[in-house]
């Protein structure tokens, strides 16, 4: 399901359109580790990591994911296909055929769907802070269920403007919803836009 067609609902990013950092190692040992940062959050998350992993020989690349940092907010659904394959071009930017990969949160939404996608390309994939599966499937919602639950989520949520995808994904929590749901919602079905000089994010209910 981490590679389905039609969650590549955007182009991938030119390079240029990427920001990103390129560590070198004290004594190569040959190998490449990317760092994948989580929701609301930049590359420099990794600063504490990165000096350890040189001295072990890594060469590390660090970069911000698709709308968050300096890397451009092109899009509307980063879904973790999309972001997966803005990972891709980066790395054929660099030569960089295969590398391992760490993800942090939505970053590691990110680097499971790189190594489902590209798994020539992925050394190994280190997951960290991300639901794997649930521990009960949720029974199927009726229509008429589904229908009410849609209409009070837009009555409660569909005037309100948040600071960052991370409130909405806690407002989400608040409400009742599941916490991979609101961080799916967070990403797939939010906006952002302009409210009196500040980047503010809405749900989107089109």
């Amino acid at each position: 399901f981490l590679c389905r067609p039609e969650l590549l609902t955007e182009d991938a990013l030119k390079p240029e359109q990427i920001n990103y950092q390129v560590f070198e190692p004290t004594e190569s040992n040959g190998q490449v580790i990317v760092l994948v940062h989580g929701l609301d959050s930049a590359w420099q998350t990794f600063r504490p990591l990165i000096p350890e992993l040189t001295q072990r020989g890594y060469k590390v690349i660090a970069y911000d994911q698709r709308g968050h940092g300096g890397t451009a907010p092109l899009g509307q659904r980063y879904t973790a296909p999309v972001l997966a394959r803005d990972l891709s071009a980066l790395l054929d930017h660099l030569n960089i055929k295969s590398a391992h990969v760490l993800g942090h949160s939505l970053g590691a939404h990110t680097a499971l769907a790189f190594g489902a996608m590209y798994p020539s390309r992925a050394k190994s994939i280190v997951v960290e802070d991300r639901e794997i599966i649930r521990s009960e499937k949720p029974a199927p919602l009726d229509e008429p269920t589904l229908i009410t639950k849609a209409e009070k989520l837009k009555a409660d949520f569909g005037d309100l403007r948040f600071k960052s995808r991370t409130a909405v994904v806690r407002a989400l929590v608040n409400a009742g919803f599941p916490e991979d749901e609101a961080r799916d919602a967070s990403m797939t079905r939010t906006l952002e836009e302009e409210h009196q000089g500040n980047t503010v994010y809405r749900l989107n209910f089109r």
